[in-house]
């Protein structure tokens, strides 16, 4: 008795089956290897993350502080942490081009030293973020 004998279907059926397997394998490696990557890369969570920017400009001679937005893409409103602590610092301004500065009364940076790092946090539709991050050039704490 021949080993081809005993093999069920014709020659032509016989391939079938693995065939399936194969592609059902392949399926099941591409879609565990989607959630994976959904998972680590964070795909889905449904935040924008906040895009802008600003320039800094401290004067230590007269311990000035500006902060300019120089692309304010999709943000809603700006505020100070780290060592300082200023909510919606430019309110209706936030427009490109404008400034803000502790000269105007706009923030201040009382509880800051030399060295102390003021966030700039921004807020796209509730949810908060540090934009940028400026360590301070001189002591406003002295300040009264």
């Amino acid at each position: 008795m021949t080993f081809t004998s005993k093999l069920v279907g014709d020659e032509d059926e016989r391939a079938v089956s693995p065939v399936i397997g194969v592609i059902l394998m392949v399926a099941i490696t591409v879609i565990l290897a989607a959630v994976i990557a959904a998972f680590v890369l964070d795909i889905g969570s449904g935040g924008n993350p906040v895009q802008a920017s600003f320039s800094v400009d401290q004067d230590t001679s007269d311990e000035n502080t500006t902060i300019t937005v120089t692309n304010a893409a999709n943000i809603d409103s700006v505020r100070l942490g780290g060592c300082a602590d200023a909510d919606d610092i430019f309110g209706d301004d936030l427009r490109v081009g404008n400034s803000v500065s502790t000269a105007d009364d706009d923030f201040d940076l009382d509880d800051c030293s030399t060295g102390d790092t003021v966030n700039i946090v921004g807020s796209v539709g509730g949810s908060e973020s540090i934009v940028q991050s400026f360590d301070m050039e001189y002591d406003a704490s002295n300040d009264d």
